[in-house]
Formats: C-alpha cells, sequence, structure tokens
C-alpha cells in the first residue's frame, strides 16, 4: 500500500465518521441531513480514490478511477446544495434560482456517466505501480471543468452566508468556513493543474485527504456543538459576485497559469518558477501596500488584535463601563452620561454623541464633553454614516489629501469633524442597523496616537451598544423605569 492510498484511506474514514455523527447528533434540519450526507459522500469518494489508485496494478482500463470522476460531480452538487441552502430556508422547494443549476448539473452528471460508457475518460496505463500521472482525455476534462466550478461556487456561496450572519453569530460558521476554503481551494489548484497539464498527479490526489480530514472534523463541530443548522439569516445573503471566494480561485488559476507558462517558456524548474514569481508579487505587494490607504487598513485590520487589542484590560473596563453606567436607566440618562465616560475610560477628549432624532431623519449631536456641544447634524446617506454601517468598526480619520478612500468624509462631513475637533468615529451598532455613533478626538496623553486606542473604543462600543439598544425598546413598549429595581441586563463584549 501506497502513502497517497493510505492517506486517502484516513481521510475517507474520518469524513463518513463526522457525516455519520452530523446525521446523529445535529438538529435534524434540512442543513444537517445535507451535511451529514455531503460528508459521507466526500468520505466515500476518498475511498473511491484509493481503490481506483490500487488497480492501476493490473493495467489497462481503469474503471474505479473514471466512475469515481463520474461520481465526483453528484458530490460537488450535494455541496452546492447545501451552501444553497445552509441558514436560507426549511425547504429546498424555496431555493428558487439554484433549482436551475441543480437541474443543470444533474443533466451534466447524467452526460458524464453517458460519456463514460461510450469512451474512456483516462489513457490505459500498463500493469505496475499506481502512475506518478494519470492522463486525462476530452470527456475527462470535461468533468474537471465542471468539478471546477462548483469548487468556486460553492466556497462563494459559504462565504456569502458567513457575511449575512449576525456579528455575534459569525463565530459558530467560522471554523466550517476555514475548513471549506482550505479544501476546496486546494481541489482548485488540483483541477486547474490537471486542466492544464491534461493529467492528475496521483501525489497531489493523496494530498488531498489531508484538507478532507481537516474539513470533516471542522463543518462536523460547526454542526454540532455550534449548532450552525438552526441559525437563520436576518438580512440577505451577498452576491456571489461581491464575496472573495470568486476572487481567490481567479488569484490561485492566475498563479498557476504564470507558473506553468514561465516553466514552459524558461524551462525552469517548478521552485524555481514558483519563487520568481512569489518574489515578483511580494514587490508589487509592498509597493502597492505603501502608496493604498485602502490596503493600508485592510492589512491594519488583520495587525490590530495581535498588535494593539492584547494591551486592552477588558476586565477593568468592563468593571468601569458597568460602573459609569449603573445609573442610566432612560435614554436621556443613557446620552448625558457616554461622552465623559469615553472620555475617562479611553483617554480621549473631545467626544462627542450622535443619535438619530426624534423622526429618525438625521444623526444629531446630542451630547458632547465640549461646552458649549456642537450643533451638528449627519444625514443617514452621508459618506460618514455610510461607512460607519459598511466598516462596523472604529474609522481612523487621517484628514490627509492623499486618504482617497476617505476623501468623501472629510469632503461632505467635514464641518462636523472639524466642529467635533474628530480623529476617529465609533459606530455603536445592533445586528441590523446604526444605532448612533461617537465622533472622538485625539489623546489626552500626548505620546499616544489615535490609532493605539481604537480597539479600547471598539470594546466601549460593544458594551454601549447592547445597553442603548435596551434602552430604547423599553421606552418603545413603555416599560416602567427601573431605577429602583434590579440593574438592566448588558451583554458582555466579545473577547
Amino acid at each position: 500500500m501506497t502513502l497517497e492510498i493510505a492517506v486517502l484511506l484516513a481521510s475517507g474514514f474520518v469524513a463518513v465518521a463526522m457525516g455519520g455523527l452530523v446525521l446523529t447528533a445535529s438538529p435534524g434540519r434540512v442543513a444537517s441531513v445535507l451535511c451529514g450526507s455531503a460528508l459521507a459522500l466526500l468520505g466515500l469518494l476518498q475511498l473511491g480514490f484509493a481503490r481506483a489508485l490500487f488497480a492501476f496494478e493490473w493495467g489497462g482500463r481503469n474503471t474505479w478511477f473514471e466512475l469515481c470522476l463520474v461520481f465526483s460531480i453528484p458530490v460537488s452538487l450535494v455541496w452546492v446544495l447545501l451552501s444553497a441552502s445552509l441558514s436560507r430556508t426549511r425547504h429546498l422547494g424555496q431555493l428558487r434560482g439554484w433549482r436551475v443549476y441543480v437541474l443543470a448539473q444533474v443533466a451534466l452528471s447524467v452526460a458524464a456517466i453517458a460519456l463514460a460508457i461510450a469512451t474512456p475518460l483516462i489513457e490505459a496505463g500498463p500493469p505496475g505501480k499506481p502512475p506518478i500521472e494519470v492522463p486525462l482525455r476530452p470527456a475527462g476534462l470535461a468533468i474537471a471543468a465542471v468539478l471546477l466550478l462548483n469548487m468556486v461556487v460553492l466556497t462563494a456561496n459559504f462565504e456569502s452566508t458567513y457575511l449575512a450572519l449576525p456579528r455575534r453569530t459569525r463565530h459558530r460558521l467560522a471554523p466550517a468556513l476555514a475548513g471549506i476554503v482550505l479544501c476546496a481551494g486546494y481541489y482548485v489548484y488540483l483541477l486547474g493543474w490537471g486542466l492544464w497539464h491534461r493529467h492528475v498527479d496521483t501525489s497531489d490526489l493523496g494530498i488531498s485527504g489531508i484538507p478532507v480530514a481537516i474539513l470533516s472534523v471542522l463543518l462536523a463541530t460547526a454542526m454540532i456543538r455550534g449548532r450552525v443548522g438552526e441559525i437563520t439569516l436576518p438580512e440577505p445573503r451577498k452576491p456571489l459576485y461581491r464575496t472573495t471566494s470568486l476572487l481567490l480561485p481567479a488569484l490561485t488559476l492566475a498563479l498557476v497559469y504564470g507558473v506553468l507558462r514561465l516553466t514552459d517558456a524558461t524551462g525552469w524548474s517548478l521552485a524555481r518558477a514558483g519563487f520568481t514569481l512569489l518574489s515578483a508579487g511580494a514587490g508589487l505587494g509592498i509597493a502597492a501596500l505603501l502608496v493604498s490607504n485602502r490596503l493600508q487598513r485592510r492589512i491594519w485590520g488583520v495587525l490590530q488584535p495581535y498588535l494593539y487589542r492584547s494591551r486592552v484590560r477588558r476586565g477593568d473596563l468592563w468593571v468601569n463601563l458597568q460602573r459609569d453606567l449603573e445609573g442610566a436607566h432612560t435614554v436621556e440618562e443613557w446620552k448625558s452620561v457616554v461622552p465623559p465616560c469615553v472620555r475617562d475610560l479611553a483617554g480621549v477628549r473631545p467626544v462627542t454623541l450622535f443619535l438619530p432624532d426624534a423622526g429618525g431623519r438625521v444623526f444629531a449631536a446630542v451630547s458632547s464633553t465640549l461646552d458649549p456641544p456642537p450643533a451638528e447634524r449627519v444625514r443617514p446617506e452621508d459618506p460618514l454614516a455610510r461607512e460607519l454601517r459598511r466598516a462596523r468598526k472604529p474609522l481612523f480619520l487621517r484628514g490627509r489629501t492623499d486618504d482617497l478612500e476617505y476623501i468623501p468624509i472629510y469632503v461632505e462631513n467635514g464641518a462636523q469633524l472639524r466642529a467635533c475637533d474628530a480623529a476617529s468615529a465609533v459606530p455603536l451598532l445592533s445586528d441590523r442597523e446604526l444605532l448612533g455613533f461617537l465622533l472622538c478626538g485625539r489623546p489626552i496623553d500626548p505620546e499616544e496616537s489615535t490609532i493605539n486606542v481604537l480597539p479600547i473604543l471598539e470594546f466601549l462600543a460593544q458594551g454601549l451598544a447592547p445597553r442603548l439598544e435596551i434602552l430604547i425598546l423599553r421606552e418603545r413598549v413603555g416599560q416602567p423605569n427601573p431605577a429602583s429595581g434590579a440593574p438592566l441586563d448588558m451583554p458582555r463584549p466579545r473577547s
């Protein structure tokens, strides 16, 4: 038994076991049934490919490999169905446009079976050990192209679901999404390589067992412990073309294409060509990082949790925030307490609070540490409010002319920023809407920088927003003032 066969067998058994566990232990809904079935079918496919590699010892036409290639289409189709139905519907009949895609894939599966009967999908080989390369005939290449399309679609679908979930529940799907991206990304590479070279590398096929095993464990954990099958979307999914899961396969295929073209043109080895392209890409990436403010912010968003958030003393901040807000039992009391509370805890000044007016037509400055408080207003359609809703995190407002991403904010909302002496904007968010926001000045300590206090402001906002939401709901339903009763329950911000 070769190493490739052993890895495929192990991953196959893991996937089948995880699929059975999901079917028995996960809540019994459509998503759970589809997830368990998808994992079990993926495990059977891995076992089939292990048997197909073993069958190469007899030489001739390898029908096991061809059957596994054909079987890959309905397996990938079940995964597409899972990605389309997860957190979206309880009935497959509500999938609407996806039914057309499914019917088309079913037709392609039937056509693949007919092709496998009429003509070989791979070249026959001599008897002996499994070959390093399995040549694909035109029919086999067509099936590989269909599989590549399904990999891209299902990954974009899962990411679209993740982006549409409330922020407080995204962590439940995050491990499964990581496994799906890892596994689908590897198969995009494997299929792209096969389409370009017109053959499948058996060592690469054997390595696929590692991402399959990781996916099986992560997805089963999310379905059982995270109860992902019970999550429903509060808002429509993002269109697939707005997901990075369409960008990543395109970049992967472009990189593979560039490496192969470079090896064909220069005669270099694969390692040398890959290293050359990576070096060129690193140089271009550094140049883009120096020029692009948008890219700098994206990189900063990734690095910030590791550089600064670990310095935030969440326990002390939480205790002090609870102490300062414990006497605020109405929205009026809450909004008068917030600016000095944020000023003292975050060490920034001034701090101005904006909340919607009575008609919800504009955000008005309702309290501030400035004396007199500014009488500024921001419309919901202004660039500042739109960017706060989109980013869902504090904005670092440099005010520089080369900050191209935020120029609309500086132009249309510059008067409000100057009146509040703002260096940052902090959104107060519920799952679906912007409840209000804070315009905060620079740190009181001259040795501190605004960018260092953004994690503190974000933590405080995550504690302030739930309290505001509860107070608003109390006033809407006319619940009595609990000033003399028990304190309001306030969810603790995420660590």
